[in-house]
């Protein structure tokens, strides 16, 4: 396991030997941006047997997400991990989502969950996880349905054992057990928008997910100088999950870096010195290096 901290924050069912598991998570993405919250999912894959990141590439396309901009997007965070990939030394096989969703096999999946879920009267149960804005729309539980879908193709064609994702998954995630779907659940520590009073979760790996009252993001691939400023702006559980993922990054670098008790006891302006420093030292700069940006 991973020290000096965890990645993964719960799994359902509790106290899952992730190291015995062959695991996946799906990853969004934007048109330009990749988060620096894409570095501790990338890196919560050192926690399993077998780890694969599938990209989502499909699920934009039911956004309406135009083509170019996905196809950009793809582009950057296939990038983006390939450069992880050289900083960490770990390489994580990749899979692309419209690999498999327009095939047969997967139509026949899809069809079979839809079913599923309706002789279980689930329904009202998917369309409560459609934001309510478009709960309206025709089609609107397209995306939930292959989100499960796409759980299950995996879970059978692939032999994945557990599903690894943010906190903001659960949502679909229980209607899968209402499914009984035989597969297991693993949960990373939230990430959290900078520059806002009160701490708010985001998607991690949206670079548009920037709470209720629009906080920032850092960005692995923005100047340097944005990053230092947005790093001095709080509010504290931001300074500490960032101080988190970058203490990890460092101990995997052979870096400086804060012990779980030495983060938690820390606050105010020297838990924000600490972690800009640490951030730059042991996540933007080396991916800079790693990506040509810096020499």
């Amino acid at each position: 396991m991973i020290v000096p901290g965890k990645l993964i924050e719960s799994t359902s069912p509790e106290n899952i030997n992730l190291e015995e598991e062959i695991s996946f998570m799906g990853i969004g993405f934007g048109h330009y941006n990749v988060p620096i919250d894409v570095v501790p999912l990338f890196l919560a894959g050192l926690y399993t047997k077998q780890y694969s990141i599938l990209l989502v590439d499909e699920f934009q396309r039911f956004n309406n997400i135009p083509e170019e901009e996905i196809e950009i997007g793809l582009l950057n965070i296939r990038k983006a991990l390939e450069n992880l990939n050289s900083l960490y030394n770990f390489n994580p096989e990749v899979l692309i989502a419209s690999d498999f969703m327009r095939s047969q096999g997967y139509k026949v999946v899809l069809k079979d969950i839809e079913e599923r879920i309706n002789n279980l009267n689930l329904n009202e149960k998917l369309l409560q996880t459609v934001p309510e804005k478009f709960r309206n729309r025709k089609n609107s539980t397209i995306y939930p349905l292959n989100e499960i879908a796409c759980v299950e193709f995996l879970r059978s064609s692939r032999n994945f054992e557990v599903k690894i994702g943010p906190s903001k998954e659960k949502v679909y995630d229980e209607i899968m057990q209402d499914l009984s779907l035989d597969v297991s659940f693993a949960y990373t520590i939230d990430a959290y928008a900078l520059g806002t009073k009160e701490p708010e979760i985001v998607i991690p790996y949206i670079p548009t997910s920037r709470g209720i009252n629009m906080g920032q993001r850092i960005f692995l691939n923005e100047d340097i100088k944005k990053s230092e400023a947005k790093l001095m702006l709080g509010p504290e559980e931001a300074n500490k999950y960032l101080l988190k993922i970058a203490s990890i990054s460092g101990f995997l670098l052979n870096k400086e870096y804060s012990t779980e008790e030495e983060i938690n006891n820390l606050k105010g302006k020297r838990l924000k010195k600490i972690t800009k420093r640490l951030v730059l030292d042991n996540i933007i700069l080396p991916y800079k290096k790693e990506a040509g940006y810096v020499t």
